[in-house]
């Protein structure tokens, strides 16, 4: 898996649909039909994306304030919303869009149970929640809580 991989993936999305089982239906099924590997290093990669963009300058045009949860299915929009779009918010923090898209999350989860019929108990590589980026919040002056226990 790679990274032009994922995106093709994200692209399956049909936007035309408003259920988000649907639009993900095409994305989902071919991700299944994957390795077992490959399904891992697409949730990597999109654990990846969402970390990139877990900084407080994606914050500046959101209805504040914003919780922890809102923010990640915010962040979750940006990649559902393919490359050119995510490159889009990252060289312009400032476009981010108040909109979500938390079945993202789920995609990997329900690209594996349909593959095996068993549950994806698979550990990222980097966390996506918010505020795991610390260098993203840095000049925020937020530290995680994650953060504060590594460094002590």
């Amino acid at each position: 898996m790679n990274e032009a991989k994922f995106w093709k993936i994200i692209g399956l999305f049909d936007v035309k649909q408003t259920d988000s089982l649907a639009i993900m239906k095409n994305a989902i099924q071919v991700l299944s039909e994957l390795e077992i590997t490959k399904i891992e290093a697409f949730t990597d990669i999109l654990a990846e994306k969402l970390f990139v963009l877990d900084a407080e300058k994606y914050t500046q045009n959101l209805d504040k304030p914003i919780s922890v949860d809102d923010f990640l299915y915010v962040r979750c929009f940006v990649v559902a919303n393919g490359e050119a779009y995510y490159q889009e918010i990252l060289q312009n923090p400032e476009k981010l869009e108040d909109s979500a898209f938390e079945p993202l999350l789920s995609l990997p989860d329900l690209a594996f149970e349909q593959k095996t019929n068993q549950e994806f108990l698979y550990i990222t590589k980097v966390s996506y929640e918010t505020y795991s980026n610390a260098e993203g919040w840095k000049e925020a002056g937020i530290i995680s809580p994650l953060h504060a226990l590594l460094n002590d």
